[in-house]
């Protein structure tokens, strides 16, 4: 089924952009290395997760999996939704279109979560990858390259939008990098990190809290 489904896409009678992560990350658990070249020559960079960041996924899992009463806020969840992943991602219509939208992502399936928050660069799309931007007075920039035209492009950093002349670009280089950046959670205490995924899991938006600003 994996080798029709690339070659359907190969042949754009499905578009790329209708495989999901989740979707590649089992075309992958086949361990088939053709299939491997095939992904990244037409969906986009497929790479094995590190050791260091498959424990901290094994870890999350099992903290996130306990039967210990949980102490999880839904509505703080989408909070820390809000100010760490609305500036890329769209959830239930809120938020920016410029990753993903997670809305019908496979939200309920955790390892899924956790693959992607700890790795985000495991498995990156070709239209969401990160570009470097060399500019002729020597700065460098890196995020996404969310609109491009004859004069300018605008660049989705990891804090701002740049609108950017052409004529002021040196060069352009493309990563095999996400924009999404490592260690996301590693600033969140267990009780956020379980208020986070568990919003990420609702099937429906919850409100914010009551003292959000």
């Amino acid at each position: 089924f994996a080798r029709v489904l690339l070659d359907a896409v190969a042949e754009n009678k499905i578009s790329a952009t209708d495989l999901t992560a989740f979707d590649v990350r089992q075309i992958r658990s086949l361990n088939d290395a053709h299939l491997q070249t095939r992904l990244s020559e037409i969906w986009g960079e497929v790479r094995e997760t590190p050791a260091a960041k498959q424990q901290r996924i094994q870890d999350l899992r099992a903290e996130l999996s306990s039967h210990v009463p949980s102490t999880a806020d839904v509505s703080q969840g989408r909070l820390l939704f809000n100010q760490s992943c609305a500036k890329c991602h769209r959830l239930f219509g809120q938020g920016e279109a410029i990753g993903p939208d997670l809305t019908g992502a496979n939200r309920s399936n955790l390892d899924y979560l956790l693959e992607n928050v700890v790795d985000p660069s495991a498995v990156v799309s070709k239209d969401f990858r990160m570009t470097i931007v060399l500019l002729k007075n020597g700065q460098v920039l890196n995020g996404l390259i969310v609109s491009k035209n004859e004069k300018t492009l605008t660049l989705q950093t990891q804090t701002d939008k740049r609108v950017i002349g052409l004529g002021d670009v040196d060069e352009l280089r493309p990563t095999t990098l996400s924009p999404m950046p490592d260690g996301l959670l590693d600033n969140l205490s267990p009780r956020q990190i379980r208020s986070l995924f568990d919003y990420l899991k609702q099937p429906a938006q919850v409100p914010l809290p009551e003292n959000a600003e």
